[in-house]
């Protein structure tokens, strides 16, 4: 009997943000089987394990500081 193995979860390897730069992605990811539905500048977190299965042109690395919710606004320090 061979050993069975361990369920893939996703994050085991940890998340990269993505931002799309095509019209449209649909795809399913080849190690952890998640759905990946993006639109153009549409930003989502992906498996690191899937990134090898996608196309690099599609998406730019967003650096996680670089957000949406970031910006210049007034300064709180004293």
């Amino acid at each position: 009997m061979q050993p069975r193995p361990p369920e893939i979860f996703p994050g085991e390897k940890g998340f990269a943000l993505l931002e799309c730069a095509i019209v449209e992605y649909r795809n399913r990811g080849k190690a952890t089987g998640c759905p990946y539905a993006f639109v153009r500048g549409q930003r989502r977190y992906v498996d690191l394990r899937d990134l090898s299965g996608m196309p690099r042109d599609a998406f730019v690395k967003v650096d996680d500081a670089d957000t949406y919710e970031t910006g210049e606004g007034e300064s709180k320090t004293p």
